[in-house]
């Protein structure tokens, strides 16, 4: 991460590639868009100053490290709030702009999305974190592993474990 000495540039391609994942992250943690929006900014902002002092650490990807980063200020939030995770707020995110067949389909989709994120906001948060950056951002196996802290087997475990309770809560459709 030389190229991240200069962090005028850096940062700004960084927000440009990376905000949007940052906020899906961000939202499955957080009770509402607000406060997620508030959590990227938190987060983004620690990595701009990180940036300037020169302490991107070097043994990490950049991925990694910014989810790192976000985790990091969604702990210390929760510890300095008092808030519990299992305290969100299960409204339905919003869809992204795309056609509709139709009503039903609109609704089904709908129905289906909100079912998906409820049975996520009922995973234990590690497990939770682990299927968004895994298979919702598409996140290799060894970042997801490097983000939480542990082995790669154990964020596979904890991805398994994961997919296997949101099976159960879905049905096979999942």
């Amino acid at each position: 991460m030389d190229d991240m000495k200069c962090p005028e540039g850096a940062f700004t391609s960084i927000v440009i590639e990376h905000q949007s994942a940052l906020y899906t992250l961000a939202r499955r943690l957080t009770m509402t868009h607000a406060d997620a929006e508030d959590l990227v900014a938190e987060a983004l902002l620690k990595v701009w100053r990180a940036m300037g002092e020169g302490q991107v650490p070097d043994d990490l990807g950049l991925r990694p490290w910014l989810v790192t980063v976000l985790l990091n200020v969604h702990r210390n939030r929760v510890r300095t709030t008092g808030r519990r995770v299992d305290e969100r707020a299960t409204a339905a995110l919003p869809e992204p702009d795309q056609a509709r067949t139709g009503a039903t389909d609109a609704m089904a989709s709908s129905v289906e999305r909100l079912r998906l994120e409820r049975a996520l906001d009922r995973l234990p948060e590690r497990q939770r974190v682990a299927v968004v950056l895994r298979h919702v951002l598409d996140l290799p196996a060894q970042e997801v592993a490097v983000a939480l802290g542990c082995t790669p087997s154990t964020a596979r475990s904890l991805c398994r474990r994961g997919l296997m309770f949101l099976r159960d809560e879905l049905g096979e459709d999942l």
